[in-house]
């Protein structure tokens, strides 16, 4: 390589590998819990939703071990809103169960239980919901969002309004708000993340689904 050439192409490699800080920072999240204190050199926290910090505390946040051999059970509840293209629009009550592990990659949980209940409608005098081809696989990504479905097992819902089935299908991509004082680990669902279709008429979902442990409540994090 000549020197001029070899001149021109060092600033080159030192753009690209600039470049690939951003993705390097912005690494797939794992999971993990807040625990009974169980000893170790770890932060203590003095409270069972792992906020506040002490030097011996009852409680720490604890990345769960990698392997899909030590999944959590966890259950989600909130209210979502369905509003499709055609004017189909209703709101419902949600209650989900599954479970999350860590990978070494990333998080990731499946949904192997979706219910919906307390439906309200303006539009559909009945209504009936169900989930199918559960359960949906899932995945943590940077964001962090929870990519919910994948390319070749979708999210499937059918919806039925006033006697007419609808199944929708897509993937969606609700953001991630770790637990506070006020509210456990949030997924929050809006226009921007992600679409679900029947043919040529879409919907978007909007709202926040919590999710806890299985086992005792637990709060669960991602980080």
């Amino acid at each position: 390589m000549s020197r001029k050439l070899y001149a021109a192409f060092v600033p080159l490699l030192a753009i690209a590998a600039f470049a690939m800080v951003p993705a390097a920072a912005q690494a797939a999240p794992h999971w993990k819990t807040c625990l009974k204190e169980h000893g170790g050199s770890e932060t203590k926290y003095s409270d069972s939703e792992c906020q506040k910090t002490e030097t011996a505390g009852k409680w720490e946040k604890v990345k769960i071990t990698n392997g899909e051999a030590n999944k959590v059970q966890v259950v989600s509840f909130g209210k979502l809103t369905f509003t499709a293209s055609n004017g189909v629009t209703f709101t419902c009550k949600v209650l989900d169960a599954g479970n999350i592990w860590n990978l070494e990659a990333a998080g990731h949980d499946n949904i192997e239980v979706f219910f919906n209940y307390e439906c309200t409608s303006s539009v559909c005098t009945t209504l009936t919901t169900e989930a199918k081809n559960l359960s949906w696989p899932t995945e943590l990504l940077a964001g962090p969002v929870d990519k919910i479905g994948s390319a070749t097992k979708e999210i499937e819902i059918t919806v039925t309004c006033n006697g007419t089935p609808a199944t929708f299908h897509g993937i969606l991509e609700p953001k991630l708000a770790n637990p506070t004082e006020k509210h456990p680990l949030q997924a929050e669902f809006t226009s921007t993340t992600g679409t679900l279709a029947d043919g040529t008429v879409t919907a978007k979902v909007e709202g926040f689904d919590n999710l806890v442990g299985f086992t005792a409540a637990e709060t669960i994090f991602v980080e």
